[in-house]
């Protein structure tokens, strides 16, 4: 009997091929999509999961009522291995950090091989107890316990030592030191919420710092300084609410409070907190974030999605079956009086969808694997074949081929066989008002559903170019970003800027500690002694900054040559730092910058510079504090504007300049304003993916919209020969078939528009500086809908119209 099903099954898709491939192209679209969407989701959901013990990992973070950060004082994660019994291991980590808190590419030097590399991290040595890399080479418990040791991954001991074994081997690494390779581990894991490529001791670190510091540790290594990223592995069973109610006391035994201090922890709630790893990347977004997390939401808006199209893939199935619903009918009908009974009817039913859904799943997998490349490109994931890693992958592929073939055969099947077999054979099939209606609203669901994709499309696109054509308060365009790490080029400065500025295609050159865009630095400053600290971000600039990026004082100067006083103690505020501070005239008012290096300063403000943009549009303009730097330690980047007709000469000469001052460094630019666009490629991703799915979805649609099309004229067919014999025009048809998608459509975007509505405002909440929702989304979207569907449709209708009536009527 089963064997009969399948062959019966098989013989009615073969004779049906065209209608069989239509149904086939449609749920392979639908599930590719939901595949590729799937495969997305997971690989978000997986960041930190893959450590053995990533369900006891927490990382120790700040919070108050005002902010939070991830990072705390450097030598708690140990204290509390050692206080706490409830905590089993701890490690202290943190970036090599440059000038301002910024993140310095390195020169690395091996065998005369030189290369600029950014992804150093130090660790205590503690690292691998907590976080358990696999290693190639060398021993996990002592790698990081030799002075001057350094682990590496894989890929950089491919990369600097080829196939020579990497242990004992000397990397010089300029800035810092000559460092010997004790461990090689397998490459992090890209879905991790921080990566490296080089791993430095603190070992190493603390023994040069004492070395510069006369043996004394700088407060950096101390309770005093919150710059570290900490990280504790709690026992078993334990409940990390425990600890944190007991870490919120037992901090204060190390850390000694002013008065003052102390009551503005209890206005503020200062608390310290465990947030889990597996969290980080997907629910954390604190200033000073080790990498770029992603977005919850952004996962619900594509689970959503995927669920949509799936959706109204099997949708198109139900509409595609029932649209040839009168020539299956009468199959059913001589089933039914030759004594088949209604169960084997829909079993034969269900078994042919399957099969064909069988049929879409391995094609879906075919074009899963043929575009995979293409969606890594497009999503800046390294996700690998759905094959090949797992016998669950291909079970659940069947399991889906199932489920979708029993959800999308269901209506079919059970619709089919219902007809009376009598009435059937003598032609009068009774398709019922709610049958149709159904089929109505599945349509209507699914063009909502498109519709809304196309309005939020429009949405993400407008947000896209209103972050990039904003205006900033300065002027990124033609300006060269270029680092100035080599002391050749520090120490130097004022005649490698002249040498720059004698040719015509350089227009001015500047220095900063920090660039638009960056990370920053903050520290609070304070005007009188009874406020309250506000906290600011800072950077050092020198005369010609604010001259290169053309950002405009509101009030007082900038910083001058002219002014000795300048190279000393004083201070630029920005608008926001002054209405933090409550200052309503602050030239010539004595402010305190509570730094880092060289420590608590107290100067006046010489100028009020108008708000910048100096972090990205995603959050306000907040409190920013500008010193004049002295030393050239305290500058990071070079900033060259170049005239917009002669950028190649520019580049030119800027790299024949650094070659002329540092013939044996590496040369290495950006452009600024591709650094600041950088910011929002999470957005340009999303936006991309989104565009691609919502016109897979449209196309999905239609191929629903073309199977009640097809229903439609199949069930006019005496009506439009009569109404022809009758003198109707084409015209006239084509308007009777046509007018009810038309209404359809129309009614699709009365949900479509609020549910775009709210998602959009939902979106865009996530912005400090966002657009307004304008109604063209709306119209424009509704308008691309109605076009696809008349083009859908149109063919169906002009056929209908165009048909002999003898043709039509020659049925009766």
């Amino acid at each position: 009997m089963i064997r009969n099903y399948f062959t019966t099954a098989i013989r009615s898709i073969q004779r049906s091929a065209g209608f069989s491939f239509i149904n086939l192209i449609g749920l392979a679209i639908g599930l590719a999509s939901c595949m590729f969407i799937a495969l997305w989701i997971n690989d978000e959901l997986s960041y930190d999961r893959y450590l053995p013990n990533t369900d006891r990992i927490y990382r120790i973070i700040l919070k108050d009522t005002r902010w939070s950060q991830p990072r705390t004082p450097h030598p708690m994660p140990l204290a509390m291995v050692a206080d706490f019994p409830e905590v089993t291991n701890g490690v202290s980590i943190s970036p090599i950090w440059g000038t301002g808190l910024t993140r310095p590419e390195f020169t690395v030097e091996y065998n005369n091989h030189k290369f600029e590399e950014k992804g150093f991290m130090s660790a205590d040595s503690t690292f691998f107890q907590v976080f358990q890399f696999p290693f190639v080479a060398g021993d996990p418990a002592t790698a990081l316990k030799k002075p001057t040791g350094i682990v590496i991954t894989q890929s950089m001991a491919k990369k600097y030592f080829g196939d020579e074994p990497a242990i004992g081997k000397v990397l010089k690494i300029e800035g810092t030191f000559n460092l010997e390779v004790t461990g090689v581990i397998k490459d992090v894991p890209a879905n991790t919420h921080f990566t490296f490529d080089f791993l430095i001791s603190y070992v190493s670190l603390k023994a040069r710092d004492r070395m510069n510091n006369n043996g004394t540790l700088s407060d950096y290594y101390t309770w005093n300084d919150f710059g570290h990223y900490n990280y504790i592995e709690l026992a078993p069973g334990v409940d990390p609410k425990t600890v944190e109610k007991k870490m919120n006391t037992w901090i204060w035994t190390y850390i000694k409070l002013t008065p003052e201090q102390q009551e503005s922890i209890k206005e503020n709630n200062t608390q310290l907190l465990l947030q889990p790893i597996t969290s980080i990347h997907l629910h954390s977004n604190m200033i000073w974030e080790l990498g770029k997390n992603g977005n919850m939401a952004y996962v619900y808006a594509f689970s959503a999605t995927a669920l949509l199209i799936l959706l109204i893939a099997i949708f198109n199935y139900m509409n595609l079956a029932t649209a040839r619903s009168e020539k299956r009918a009468r199959e059913v009908g001589v089933r039914k009086t030759l004594g088949a009974r209604k169960d084997q009817l829909v079993s034969q039913f269900l078994i042919e969808s399957i099969l064909l859904a069988l049929g879409a799943v391995l094609f879906a997998s075919l074009l899963v694997e043929l575009f995979m490349p293409m969606f890594n490109q497009l999503t800046g994931k390294h996700l690998q074949s759905l094959f090949g890693h797992s016998i669950y992958i291909p079970l659940g592929l069947l399991v889906v081929a199932a489920g979708v073939g029993l959800l999308a055969g269901s209506y079919p099947a059970f619709f089919l066989t219902a007809f009376k077999p009598i009435a059937v054979l003598k032609g009068k099939i009774s398709v019922s008002r709610s049958n149709i209606n159904l089929r109505k609203l599945l349509v209507t669901f699914q063009f909502a559903i498109s519709t809304f994709l196309i309005i939020f499309t429009l949405a993400i696109s407008g947000q896209i170019q209103f972050l990039k054509n904003k205006n900033l308060g300065f002027n990124k365009d033609q300006v060269v970003v270029l680092p100035i790490k080599v002391d050749a080029i520090k120490h130097h400065f004022e005649a490698f800027r002249s040498t720059l500025e004698q040719d015509k295609s350089i227009v001015l050159v500047g220095r900063a500690s920090n660039i638009p865009g960056g990370q920053f630095n903050n520290n609070s400053i304070q005007w009188k002694s009874d406020q309250e600290e506000v906290n600011a971000s800072e950077m050092w600039v020198d005369d010609d900054f604010f001259k290169v990026l053309e950002i405009a004082m509101a009030k007082g100067r900038a910083f001058s040559q002219e002014f000795a006083s300048d190279s000393v103690a004083t201070f630029i505020l920005n608008e926001s730092a002054c209405k933090s501070l409550n200052m309503a005239d602050p030239i010539g008012q004595q402010i305190t910058w509570y730094g880092d290096s060289p420590g608590t300063l107290k100067g006046a403000v010489v100028g009020v510079v108008k708000n910048f943009n100096f972090h990205s549009l995603h959050e306000n303009i907040g409190p920013l504090i500008i010193q004049h730097g002295t030393y050239d330690w305290q500058y990071s980047y070079a900033l060259i504007r170049i005239k917009p007709s002669m950028v190649a000469q520019a580049l030119s000469k800027i790299e024949t300049t650094f070659k002329q001052f540092a013939p044996q460094a590496i040369f290495n630019y950006s452009f600024l304003d591709q650094d600041f666009a950088a910011q929002y490629e999470a957005e340009n991703r999303m936006g991309t993916i989104f565009t691609i799915f919502a016109i897979l979805a449209i196309l999905v649609a239609c191929l629903g919209l073309l199977g009640l099309a097809a229903f439609t004229v199949e069930q006019k067919t005496k009506e439009i020969g009569i109404r022809k014999v009758h003198g109707a025009s084409s015209f006239s048809i084509f308007s009777m078939v046509s007018k009810s998608f038309a209404g359809l459509i129309l009614l699709s975007t009365l949900l479509a528009w609020p549910a775009a509505y709210f998602s959009i405002n939902s979106w865009l909440n996530d912005y400090a500086y966002r657009i307004t929702i304008s109604p063209w989304y709306f119209v424009l979207g509704t308008a691309m809908a109605l076009l696809i569907a008349a083009l859908t449709t149109g063919y169906q209708s002009l056929k209908a119209a165009r048909q002999n009536p003898i043709e039509s009527l020659k049925y009766e």
